[in-house]
């Protein structure tokens, strides 16, 4: 199945993966498969990235975190992203799906559109997401919660 890469720096390439798909992909981006549905790409199609990125300390990547919406969240992507869309499998489940031509040369069009924009910084604060939770003995999940955030809810 295709796939487009675009690495930190803003090279494109199209590339063909074999199944498993877990393994092919996961060696372009170096490790444990994450995928993001940004705001800035339409559906089908999605990011597939590295899952512990951010804790590798993977470089910045301007173009994906311009459509996750980085400059709004302060979350960046890291590392090099694969495109690929998302469709339901026989099993009707959600599962990932390589790109016919048309949709290459779409995308290949954003991607062109998205570098002429003005594309985010990396943000030097931005905190990496991983909450633990412990629950003491008899608290509910929404004791829980409003410990950690507070009278707002969550």
């Amino acid at each position: 199945m295709k796939g487009i890469v675009i690495t930190p720096e803003g090279e494109v390439s199209v590339r063909d993966f074999p199944e498993p798909l877990y393994k092919t992909v996961g060696a372009v981006v170096g490790g444990l498969i994450q995928v993001v549905n940004p705001k800035g790409l339409p559906e089908p199609f999605c990011m597939v990235v590295n899952e512990e990125g951010r804790l590798k300390k993977l470089p910045f990547h301007p173009i994906a975190s311009f459509w996750y919406g980085t400059q709004r969240h302060k979350q960046p992507i890291v590392g090099t992203v694969v495109l690929l869309k998302e469709t339901l499998n026989a099993d009707r489940e959600l599962d990932l799906a390589g790109l016919e031509d048309t949709e290459i040369s779409f995308l290949q069009r954003h991607i062109t559109e998205a570098k002429a924009s003005k594309l985010p910084e990396e943000p030097e604060d931005a905190p990496i997401g991983i909450t633990v939770l412990s629950f003491n003995d008899g608290e509910s999940f929404a004791d829980a919660m409003h410990k950690l955030f507070g009278a707002g809810g969550w």
